[in-house]
């Protein structure tokens, strides 16, 4: 089974200046809070077939995830789906849109995994929920 997730933070800031922020590999642990660090060299130029590792914590766990990015419309998307041990499966969608007053970023997250089954669907959902929305928050404060 599969858990997914999403949050929103408008932010005071043009679009490009959000998808600089929210981009960063040097300050993803800063707003992103599964963020816990990378184990690879962050490829330069990110383009679609690139390959990171990133280590992420939900719920005190952590997880080498090996992403790849399937997906990126420069300055405003980026999709990447990534594997990582106990046969964890991830996606990450990160969108920037322009608004009048600024920006919108969003990020939603799917997990899932052969262990990810029956009562603990809701219990990681919730948590996944609050470290996203907490992440968002702390990105609005950012910008």
């Amino acid at each position: 089974m599969a858990v997914t997730v999403s949050a929103v933070a408008d932010l005071q800031i043009p679009a490009d200046q959000a998808w600089v922020l929210a981009t960063d590999p040097d300050r993803r642990a800063e707003w992103l809070h599964l963020h816990k660090g990378w184990r690879s060299e962050y490829p330069d130029p990110l383009e679609v077939g690139s390959s990171l590792r990133e280590v992420i914590v939900l719920m005190g766990m952590g997880n080498t995830i090996t992403w790849t990015v399937r997906e990126l419309i420069p300055q405003r998307k980026l999709v990447l789906s990534g594997e990582g041990k106990a046969d964890v499966r991830a996606r990450s969608i990160l969108e920037v849109i322009p608004a009048d007053s600024g920006s919108t970023v969003m990020l939603g997250i799917s997990l899932a995994a052969a262990v990810l089954s029956g009562p603990l669907i809701p219990i990681v959902g919730k948590a996944l929920q609050t470290e996203l929305d907490k992440s968002m928050a702390t990105l609005r404060q950012m910008a």
